[in-house]
């Protein structure tokens, strides 16, 4: 994001608004922060804003970029960040608001140093859309000409932009109204280079005794620990292999639900980033026992056989049976790690899902107050009342959207 002065006052800002959450960051961490955030995200810098809706597309974006570059495309405390960020913006705290205004502050004069640089200096491909001349200055949230000489300039500029653009639509419209390539009417000699997914599973015996390049196995952007690599021994095909989840990340969420307990936000961050990769049965068991104490950890097991139980129903249901309790569990003929990397793309997610839910239904030990107990003050405002509601909803039931329901039930 470059070094300027208002960049180095936005690194200032962030890291005092996260002092004022308690959370304590260096400028280098700051910067790289940012410097994420503007790769992932590169409308934000120009045209984005330090609010709710902007801040989950950010979100989105940042899981875009783990799915497609994989576990290594940024550091792990990035969603740690941004979790902060994140209460920062719905908190209450009168110093927490003022910070963010500092910030918010800040974050305009980066808009439009940004703008300033785009039209004078940056190439065409990285200036934001034009518009046309006679749209006001302020719309396109950059500064106002200080001369007749400089809008002249900036107006000569959008006009040879809109030539442009108008010059690759045309180029565009042609190409697409061009006569459709003709498709050989004889099949090709060669094979294609990757199978195609039929729907079928392997059964366990032939994962462990022969899995071929094109047997149960699909070119698909899967994440690590499962992994589809090029296969060494035959050109154009594939294999999968499975690589152990790094002793870094299993260490910080255990230092997460140690320190914080696991329903909390902060804890709950640094779990979905697990549940964002294509782990096996035994990736998530073997997690969940090193991270939670004792009793926790036989409470989600029993959960997660609850929601196994219940997602191996409906696939039975919906003509997928071969999708059943073992192969969700890796117990019975799935319960070799190289049956459980033959899997469809499509039960890892299922996996993943049963394992969260699992998770979220944990206790909250820190939450020691009941919903029942909060009561509205003889001159508190009805909106506070409310918002005591929510904010309590949340560290009880994690998810307070599907619990909706009793709050405005308690509030009404």
């Amino acid at each position: 994001m470059g070094n300027s002065g208002s960049r180095t006052e936005l690194q200032h800002q962030l890291r005092r608004l996260l002092e004022q959450q308690g959370t304590a960051i260096k400028s280098s961490t700051a910067q790289q922060f940012l410097d994420i955030i503007n790769t992932a995200s590169p409308w934000f810098l120009s045209g984005g804003g330090l609010n709710i809706p902007d801040w989950d597309q950010v979100k989105r974006d940042l899981q875009k970029q783990l799915h497609k570059q994989g576990p290594d495309a940024f550091p792990i405390e990035t969603f740690w960040l941004w979790r902060l960020v994140n209460d920062a913006l719905w908190s209450e705290k009168v110093r927490i608001k003022a910070e963010l205004g500092a910030a918010r502050g800040v974050w305009q004069e980066v808009q439009e140093e940004e703008t300033r640089r785009s039209l004078s200096n940056g190439p065409l491909s990285d200036r934001p859309s034009p518009l046309p001349p006679e749209k006001d200055w302020e719309d396109r949230g950059g500064p106002i000409p200080d001369s007749e000489e400089e809008s002249e300039d900036e107006e000569g500029i959008l006009r040879q932009e809109i030539k442009d653009l108008r010059r690759r639509i045309k180029e565009l419209e042609t190409v697409e109204n061009a006569a459709p390539p003709v498709v050989p009417s004889t099949p090709p000699l060669q094979p294609p280079a990757y199978a195609a997914w039929e729907g079928h599973i392997p059964a366990p015996e032939e994962a462990v005794e022969g899995m071929g390049p094109t047997e149960g196995v699909r070119f698909c952007p899967l994440v690590m620990p499962v992994m589809e690599v090029p296969d060494p021994d035959n050109p154009g095909q594939v294999i999968r292999q499975h690589q152990a989840l790094p002793f870094k990340e299993v260490k910080a969420m255990k230092e997460a639900v140690c320190s914080y307990g696991p329903q909390e936000p902060f804890t709950l961050t640094v779990f979905e980033s697990f549940a964002a990769l294509d782990l096996t049965p035994s990736d998530w068991q073997q997690l969940c026992r090193a991270v939670l104490m004792g009793g926790d950890y036989l409470l989600w097991k029993g959960e997660y056989y609850e929601e196994c139980l219940c997602i191996a129903w409906h696939n039975a249901n919906a003509g997928q049976a071969h999708r059943n309790l073992d192969m969700l569990q890796g117990t019975g003929a799935y319960n070799t790690l190289q049956a459980q990397i033959a899997y469809d793309p499509g039960v890892y997610a299922q996996i993943a899902s049963a394992a969260s839910r699992a998770w979220k239904a944990l206790p909250n030990k820190a939450a020691g107050e009941h919903l029942s107990k909060v009561l509205q003050g003889p001159s508190e405002p009805f909106a506070d009342f409310v918002d005591s509601l929510i904010q309590l909803a949340g560290k009880i039931f994690g998810d307070v959207n599907t619990d909706m329901p009793v709050i405005q039930q308690l509030a009404y």
